[in-house]
Formats: C-alpha cells, sequence, structure tokens
C-alpha cells in the first residue's frame, strides 16, 4: 500500500487534483505510516499554496526517511518545489543535488529532477541550461515511459526559444508537443502548450490566430476547473488586445487575470501582469500609472527571486522615467536592462520608443537628450539585436539622421543594418540623401552584388560630384574581383560545391558544424554566447570563447585555401557571427526546397492541382535524406530537421494521393522511392 499512497500523492499534485488529495489524507491517517502521512499532507498544502506548512513538514520526513530511499527522493524533489514557488531558486537545486547522491543515477524519477532544474535555471534567466536540463528531461522520460513529464518538458523545451525570440524554433516544439497531449488526452498539459502557443503568436505579432487559440485554452481551463491556467490566457489575450490599441477590453481581461492568479496562489505570473499593464498605462500617456504598475512588479520581483524579465521591466521602468522627464535616472535603468539580457523581447518596445521621438521631433534639449539615450544602445551593444528586425528599423533609423542637421546615428549602425538585405539596399541608393546613397554604395562593393552594376551605372548621372566618383569606384571593384558560385547541398551529405566542379573540403568536425549552423541563419545574426553553449555547454565562458576563436580561425583558414573571401564570409562583430554572401551566387538546397513548396502551396490553394503536384515534385528531387544526416544527434539541428521532415511527408502525401487517383503502379513506385530517402516518415492516404 505504501507505495501505492506515494504514487497516488504524486499524481494528484501534479494534477493539481485538491479533492482526491484531501480524500487520500483521510484514507493514510488510519494507516500506521507517519513519513507517508506526513509526506500526503505536504503535498496537500503544496497545493493549497501554504508553503510554510509544506516545507516544515519536509523537514520532519527528512530524518526518519534516510533509508527509504525513494521517499528520501520524494521529499527532497517537494522541498525543491516549494523553494522555488517561494524563489529560494539555489537553494532548491542543491536539494535537487541530493536527489541525484541518493538515487545514484538509477531511478525512473531522475527525468523529473532534471525537469525541475531546468525550472530552476529558467527562473533565474540561464535559459541554455535550463535548455540542457529540459533535453536530459526528455530523454529520460522517454526512456521510462513517464508520459506525463515527457510531454511537459517537450513543451519546456519550446518555452526557451519562444523567450530567446527564436520564433521558428519554438514553434516546432509546441506544435509537436501539442499534438501528442491531443493524443495522449492529457487535458492539463494541453492547456498548458496552448498557453504557451499563444504567446508565440502574440510575440511573432500574429495575432488573430493567438486570439482564437487564447479563447479555446481559457475555455478548457474554466471546464477543467484550472484557475491558474485561466489567469495565464487572460494576461497573454491582454496583452494582444493592448497591443491593438483596445485599451478598455485589455484592462477588463488583465483584472481577471490577477483575480484568477490571486484564487490560485500564483504569485510569479502577476509580475508579466503588472508589468504589460504598466506597458499599456505607458503606451495611454499615463506615465505616473505605468510607473506605479512597473514598481508592483519589481516588489514581486524582489519577493520571489525571480530574474528571468528582469532586463525588460527594467528597461519599460526606464522609458516610463523617460517621459517623466527624469532623463539621468532613466539611462541608468535602460543601462541595467540592456546589460541584463539580449534577447528579442525588447525589439519592438525600443522600436515604438524611437518611432515615437522620430514623429514627435522638437529639437532643442528634448531632442539632445534622446541622441545620448541612442548613444547609451549603441554602447552597450542593443544595435546588435535590431539587426534581426533590420528592414522596418532602418528606414525609421535613416528617417531620424535625415532630419538631423548633423548626423548623430553612427554610420557604421546603418550599413551593419543593411547587410544582406537588397531591399534595404535599394531603399539607400533611391534615396535623395548623399549619405544614405553612400552608404547603399558601399553596401553594393562590400557584398559583391554585382547585378546592381546597371542600377550603379545609371545613377552616375544624377549624383554630386564626389557620390559619383565613389559610384565609379564601386563599378571598377566589380568588375574587377567576380564571385565565385557556390552550392550547398544541407539534405543527406552535408557538401559545398565551387563554380559547380571544385568540392569545398572541411575535414574538422567543429569548424563543419560552424559552418552549418551559420548557412541555417543565413541572413541572420547568431550570438557568440549562443555558439559557445551550443559547442561546449557549462565550459567556462574564457575557455569557451578562446575555443570558438580558434574554430572560427581554423575555419576561415580552410575557405582561404579555396580562394574564397573567408573574412568577408565568416562575419564577426560585437559579439554576434554571420553568414554572408551574395545571394544571386549561392543556391543553398534547403532555401530552394522551401521556396518551391511555398509555391505549390499557392497553386493548390488556387486547385490548380496538377501545376501544384509537378512544382511539389520539383521539391522533391532536392530532398536527398534527413537534413545533415551526419549530425542527426546534434541538439541545433534537430529544429531544422523535423520541420523539413514535416515539410517533406507533406508533399509526399498529396503527390502520392494525386498518383493514386491516376496511376497506381506509379503511386507505389513513388513511396518506395520517398521511404528510402526517409525511412521515419509516415504518410497517410484518402480514396
Amino acid at each position: 500500500m505504501e507505495k501505492d499512497f506515494l504514487q497516488l500523492a504524486d499524481e494528484y499534485t501534479r494534477e493539481g487534483n485538491l479533492k482526491a488529495l484531501e480524500k487520500l489524507t483521510h484514507k493514510i491517517n488510519v494507516t500506521d505510516q507517519p513519513a507517508e502521512q506526513m509526506y500526503v499532507s505536504a503535498c496537500l498544502y503544496f497545493l493549497k499554496g501554504k508553503l510554510s506548512e509544506a516545507l516544515g513538514f519536509c523537514e520532519k520526513i527528512l530524518p526518519i526517511s534516510s533509508k527509504n530511499k525513494v521517499l528520501l527522493c520524494k521529499v527532497l524533489l517537494l522541498k525543491s518545489r516549494v523553494l522555488q514557488r517561494e524563489g529560494e531558486y539555489a537553494a532548491s537545486n542543491r536539494n535537487l543535488d541530493r536527489c541525484f547522491t541518493v538515487m545514484h543515477g538509477k531511478d525512473r524519477m531522475l527525468g523529473d529532477i532534471w525537469n525541475a532544474k531546468g525550472v530552476n535555471y529558467w527562473m533565474l534567466g540561464k535559459l541554455e541550461r535550463a535548455k540542457q536540463c529540459y533535453r536530459k528531461a526528455s530523454y529520460l522520460s522517454k526512456k521510462s515511459n513517464n508520459t506525463a513529464l515527457f510531454l511537459k518538458s517537450s513543451i519546456n523545451l519550446g518555452i526557451v526559444p519562444l523567450r530567446q525570440g527564436n520564433f521558428f524554433e519554438a514553434k516546432v516544439y509546441l506544435h509537436n508537443a501539442l499534438q501528442l497531449c491531443e493524443h495522449e488526452h492529457a487535458t492539463r498539459l494541453q492547456i498548458y502548450a496552448m498557453l504557451n502557443i499563444g504567446e508565440l503568436y502574440w510575440q511573432n505579432g500574429e495575432w488573430k490566430i493567438g486570439q482564437d487559440i487564447l479563447t479555446k485554452c481559457r475555455h478548457l481551463a474554466q471546464e477543467a476547473g484550472l484557475n491558474y491556467e485561466e489567469g495565464a490566457a487572460y494576461w497573454i489575450h491582454a496583452s494582444i488586445l493592448r497591443d491593438e490599441y483596445d485599451y478598455d477590453k485589455a484592462k477588463e481581461y488583465y483584472s481577471k487575470s490577477l483575480k484568477l492568479l490571486e484564487k490560485s496562489m500564483s504569485y510569479t505570473e502577476k509580475i508579466y501582469v503588472y508589468l504589460n499593464m504598466g506597458v499599456m498605462a505607458r503606451l495611454q500617456g499615463d506615465y505616473k500609472q505605468s510607473l506605479e504598475l512597473l514598481n508592483r512588479a519589481q516588489t514581486i520581483m524582489n519577493e520571489t527571486g525571480e530574474k528571468l524579465d528582469e532586463g525588460y521591466l527594467l528597461m519599460e521602468t526606464a522609458f516610463s522615467l523617460w517621459f517623466l522627464n527624469e532623463k539621468q535616472t532613466a539611462q541608468t535603468y535602460l543601462k541595467r536592462g540592456i546589460e541584463k539580457t539580449l534577447d528579442r523581447k525588447f525589439e519592438h518596445t525600443i522600436g515604438r520608443f524611437i518611432q515615437h521621438y522620430i514623429q514627435k521631433q522638437k529639437g532643442g534639449d528634448y531632442l539632445k537628450g534622446f541622441d545620448s539615450l541612442l548613444k547609451v544602445c549603441w554602447k552597450h551593444g542593443y544595435d546588435t539585436i535590431l539587426l534581426r528586425e533590420r528592414e522596418w528599423f532602418l528606414p525609421m533609423v535613416c528617417e531620424y539622421a535625415l532630419k538631423r542637421k548633423r548626423a548623430v546615428m553612427p554610420r557604421m549602425l546603418l550599413l551593419r543594418l543593411v547587410t544582406n538585405d537588397e531591399k534595404l539596399v535599394d531603399f539607400l541608393m533611391k534615396h535623395k540623401s548623399v549619405k544614405c546613397q553612400e552608404i547603399g554604395l558601399s553596401m553594393v562593393e562590400k557584398l559583391r552584388l554585382e547585378h546592381y552594376k546597371d542600377d550603379v551605372q545609371e545613377c552616375i548621372w544624377h549624383l554630386k560630384p564626389g557620390i559619383a566618383k565613389k559610384a565609379v569606384s564601386v563599378l571598377e571593384s566589380l568588375e574587377h574581383k567576380s564571385v565565385p558560385y557556390l552550392k550547398i547541398k544541407l539534405f543527406g551529405r552535408f557538401e559545398i560545391l565551387k563554380d559547380d566542379s571544385t568540392r569545398v573540403l572541411i575535414t574538422r568536425k567543429k569548424v563543419q558544424d560552424l559552418l552549418k549552423i551559420l548557412l541555417l541563419n543565413y541572413q541572420q545574426t547568431v550570438l557568440r554566447d549562443q555558439l559557445m553553449e551550443m559547442f561546449w555547454p557549462g565550459e567556462r565562458p574564457e575557455k569557451s570563447f578562446t575555443s570558438l576563436r580558434q574554430v572560427i580561425f581554423l575555419l576561415r583558414k580552410s575557405l582561404h585555401d579555396y580562394d574564397l573571401d573567408a573574412e568577408n564570409m565568416i562575419h564577426r562583430e560585437f559579439g554576434v557571427y554571420e553568414f554572408r554572401y551574395p545571394k544571386q551566387c549561392l543556391d543553398i538546397d534547403l532555401f530552394s526546397f522551401n521556396d518551391i513548396i511555398e509555391q505549390g502551396d499557392k497553386q493548390w490553394r488556387d486547385e490548380n492541382t496538377t501545376e501544384a503536384v509537378k512544382t511539389y515534385e520539383k521539391a522533391f528531387d532536392l530532398y536527398r535524406g534527413p537534413l545533415l544526416a551526419e549530425n542527426l544527434y546534434d541538439a541545433w539541428n534537430e529544429t531544422y530537421r523535423l520541420e523539413a521532415r514535416d515539410q517533406y511527408t507533406r508533399i509526399v502525401t498529396r503527390i502520392m494521393n494525386a498518383l493514386l487517383l491516376s496511376d497506381k503502379e506509379r503511386a507505389a513506385e513513388f513511396i518506395q522511392a520517398a521511404i528510402r530517402k526517409d525511412p521515419e516518415i509516415s504518410v497517410s492516404t484518402h480514396r
């Protein structure tokens, strides 16, 4: 019976089933098992939010359960969760480390321990370490057939890239996790996945889809009596309404969210509610109210010890102080906020802030103050984050720089923002400003955009003498240096062909893997810290940075051996790395594959099935096997590989179903060929 009571207590705690746990408490009270009785009572108090009582019971059980390893580990795990809820994340981790010692790596509970450890790192803002823990929890839970934990850790794996702003990776993980939850009929975890998918669509600007998901999520949580989940759905939905400027409805939803979170004893989520309410008050122009709400969020953050969104909170506080004309204090807060994090969360916030100033420029001290604010962003590398949003940010920066009589924005920022984005090169080349034209010409020369020769030739006659000389030198430079054509295959075995004949060989694994990561992120920047964590997880930053520099050196040397401009190809600047190469001289099969499928999908939606199938067949020919087959088990490749396989499975299904209507024999041959390319696909047919 002992085993049954402990298992039931864990199950009811995980489900949040308070009534069932109360009944279990009455049942076990009639047995002669004091340690187990106290454990069930501790679970009950934990679920009720009475953390000090739960902690007291845990402390009493520990001395009398030293011989029962399973119970001891369960108590330590529960104690760590209580400490977690109280914001004592370091103390929580110490208890989890004791769990590892007790179990000696042989127990089914190891997955739970790693997942709890991941939550602690998550709350402390150590996202890459959290991801490693969740990955271990996912692997161990799958190995031990612990379905509930496997689903939860799968969702957690999607939340990390969501918070880092890697929406593509987050979308793959979360949607796959949601499908598994629906298949297993795990309602609470399904709601948990939907909550995060709703936040994903909010952060990614797909508000209509986000609202639909969150509405469904609320109804499911209401039916299941889950106050926390319902409250969390309300605050995310309210934030979408706020961004749509529906302030009255947003305020109503925020109020409902606070009541539900209070009812469910959830304090950390209230940080986000007050934080987003503070943003709304700022957008409405009520800066004092905004500051008051943000201070409430800061108070809860100090009480709980959560550090996850500290940078965001500090920056929002800086903006409110700025509008209240407390410029010096605002800059102090802004500097601290920027130093706390380098994720994508601030991009739209600071973009709107800059946009506000551009639209309402008044000159004098007001504008000089804004100049100093931009210098703070530049000094702390904030512009490296804005590289990811260069398309909307560059015109704003140019407009701002042009409205000023003296150039304020550093020219280097403009040069960096237009890198590899030809739309923005067009914008600069056609602009009336000499400064913009000069930057545009510099980018044509630097990126070797040979197809711009005619455009440069035409504009020479309209340019001022000084800039016309620059245009002539750019033309001469393009004539003398031709860029070789690179064909890169990522499907199946990795391969690079130069001018369709010379195979570029890179033998060292880490050097080759670094190039692959940069290629997968073509026209995007990759943070140095991300690369260090991918290749040397848990290593001291100084040592991993030295190792990364060595790998970069070897990669450039390998490319130099084939007469490639390695310095410009593997670009490094202010803590970010990027693969740079002119689009017109580069063919990467993965991107061609996605473009062809997008074209086929359009034809399919237009009910032009015959042409769509022909287009899909072109994409099918490009798929030579799983993406980067030699890196099947590398974490950095997983999301890209799964997404490519999903796309491949979808087009194979459509082609096969179309063939079944006309030529069944050919359909059978086709499906055999498709499975030979990737044996792990599963294809459904319809008649």
